[in-house]
Formats: structure tokens, C-alpha cells, sequence
């Protein structure tokens, strides 16, 4: 991952210190499709050796749901759902959450991943 680290990045935490927060905004957006899988996989290897958290910032529902643990939907600047990776499909609470969710694009049939969950 450090051929991707910006180079004039600051070091808040001082000499020697291990990052516990990595603030990662569509870090893989821009990236050729062949390459985002191994972004990705950079990142969690990342987070598994620094036992840091990553805050994993995305339009992209596929990398949401491989990278998180929990699922946070933010709507108009405020968080409206905060659930576990596991039950995003089980336990939408707000309109703007289902819309999205059933709007998610599938390779086989016309069902919607919201109705797939039903």
C-alpha cells in the first residue's frame, strides 16, 4: 500500500507510532477494475497488521459490503443507518437506505437485492 501513500502526507502521531485510523474517501473509484480488488485486499492486509480501524468512505454498496464490518448510510449529511455488514439487506430502517438498496443492479434476474432479502 505505500506505492499509494501520499508522499507529502503528514505524521500526526509522532516518530515510532503505529496509525490507529485510516480515513480511506473512494480509495479505489479511480482505480482500473483489474487493480481494485488488490487496493482493497492492501488495505484490509493493512488493517489486520496495524490493528487499525479504516473508515471506508464509498458510493460503491460491493465494496462497502467486502470491506465493512458495519454499515453506515448517511443521508443529507446525517447518519440514518448504522447496522452490522451481515444484516444491511435485514434491517432497513429508512426510505433513502431501501431505495438505494433495491436500486443495486443484478447479473442474474430483475430481482432486486431488497426483495431477495425478503
Amino acid at each position: 500500500m505505500d506505492r499509494w501513500a501520499n508522499p507529502t502526507g503528514h505524521d500526526c502521531q509522532g516518530p515510532g507510532s503505529q496509525p490507529q485510523l485510516l480515513i480511506a474517501d473512494e480509495p479505489a473509484s479511480m482505480v482500473d477494475a483489474s487493480l481494485r480488488v488488490t487496493v482493497l485486499n492492501e488495505m484490509m492486509d493493512l488493517r489486520k497488521q496495524h490493528k487499525m480501524s479504516i473508515v471506508f468512505i464509498t458510493h460503491d454498496l460491493g465494496q462497502a459490503y467486502y470491506m465493512s464490518d458495519r454499515v453506515l448510510v448517511m443521508y443529507h449529511g446525517q447518519i440514518v443507518e448504522q447496522v452490522p455488514v451481515e444484516e444491511v439487506l435485514l434491517q432497513l430502517q429508512h426510505d433513502y437506505t431501501k431505495r438505494t438498496m433495491s436500486d443495486v443492479p443484478l447479473l442474474h434476474g430483475r430481482q432486486s437485492m431488497l426483495q431477495k432479502a425478503d
